[in-house]
């Protein structure tokens, strides 16, 4: 990913120190092998987690600003286009999996060009569809979509739970083949490494400067005295109580639901931004997937929140001025709003699934 600023090179180095941290031969190690490349020539931060970049995304980073940006829209369209697909999949077959899968496009995700999280979604989402043929395949899948494990995790988390132990054996191999090569690469000691990583954490996700994410529960609870990464802990923990009951009751739509719960864990409790709205996808297919007004209603609901986008409009248009509205409050938490919802209908839903075969 290039992302384009005024900043010299040495602005860039002193900008990276400053969020997460530890300078090495000109390179800011952020964990288990992520680094920050500068490009001091066009004064662009080059983003690249080692391991997995070498192998597959170096080519983005060795490109020219503008070339990098091109190859990496073209990547985005096809990405978009493969995952409109692998969603219609998540319900039936027909005019209504057709139109599922346009609404998913229209998701705000897929209007941000310049983020990675399409590229860790889009395996994730495959190995799910592919675990009961191929499940040594989708193990790889997953394994390479935990590059970002805030989104790879849930997927994970899911093949642990769903005991598809093939699957999840792929998905623990690949990772960790991954960073041995990156280990070899580099010369460094795994232990080194992975407290180097740790730290990285806690820097970046305590650090007094970062903005508070648009769907996740932190910024509702500043008023806790903990730190940020202890709010999001806590956050989780509490959660993880619904993906207990979905695991205990493991009814004949397990596996889905499931999914679904995990995925909304993770953007409730880990700092997201609008484009890590992808992990909304599995939720809004359970659903869709569901009979009663109720499901139809929540499913018309979230659709029309989620792609109006008001946090983005409120950001954008409505805070600059200085007239203010008693639905300001709502519109900044109206992704958080919708991911609880969701997350409240999956837990606690009894509806039985929709027919399809009528529109």
């Amino acid at each position: 990913m290039a992302v384009e600023t005024e900043a010299g090179p040495d602005q860039l180095v002193e900008m990276a120190r400053q969020i997460v941290g530890e300078i090495e031969g000109g390179e800011l190690i952020v964990g288990l092998g992520c680094k920050f490349r500068i490009a001091g020539k066009e004064g662009i931060a080059m983003g690249a987690v080692d391991a997995l970049h070498a192998l597959f995304f170096q080519h983005f980073v060795e490109q020219a600003a503008g070339s990098a940006i091109a190859l990496w829209t073209a990547l985005h369209v096809m990405l978009t286009a493969v995952i409109g697909v692998m969603a219609s999949r998540l319900v039936s077959f027909g005019r209504w999996a057709l139109l599922f899968a346009a609404l998913v496009v229209s998701l705000p995700p897929f209007r941000t060009v310049m983020q990675f999280s399409i590229a860790s979604f889009a395996p994730a989402l495959a190995g799910f569809l592919l675990a009961d043929r191929y499940p040594r395949l989708a193990g790889a899948a997953i394994g390479i979509s935990l590059i970002k494990p805030q989104i790879g995790g849930p997927f994970l988390l899911w093949a642990i739970a769903a005991r598809r132990w093939k699957t999840v054996g792929m998905a623990i191999a690949v990772p960790a083949a991954l960073f041995a090569l990156y280990l070899v690469r580099a010369l460094r000691a795994p232990q080194h490494v992975v407290r180097e990583w740790l730290e990285a954490i806690g820097r970046g996700h305590n650090h007094p400067d970062l903005t508070g994410g648009e769907i996740n529960l932190q910024p509702l609870l500043a008023w806790i005295s903990m730190p940020p990464l202890g709010i999001q802990m806590l956050i989780a923990t509490v959660l993880a109580l619904g993906l207990l009951i979905i695991w205990q009751r493991r009814q004949d739509d397990f596996d889905l639901r499931f999914l679904a719960a995990a995925c909304l864990l993770s953007l409730l409790s880990v700092r997201h931004l609008s484009y890590d709205l992808l992990l909304a996808i599995p939720a809004l297919a359970f659903v869709w997937s569901r009979d009663g007004r109720g499901a139809r209603l929540l499913a018309a609901g979230a659709f029309a929140v989620l792609i109006v986008s008001p946090p983005s409009l409120y950001r954008h248009y409505f805070e600059p001025r200085f007239i203010t509205t008693p639905a300001d409050a709502l519109l900044v938490h109206a992704y958080r709003i919708v991911a609880m919802a969701l997350f409240a209908f999956t837990l606690l839903s009894t509806s039985s699934r929709r027919r399809f075969d009528t529109i």
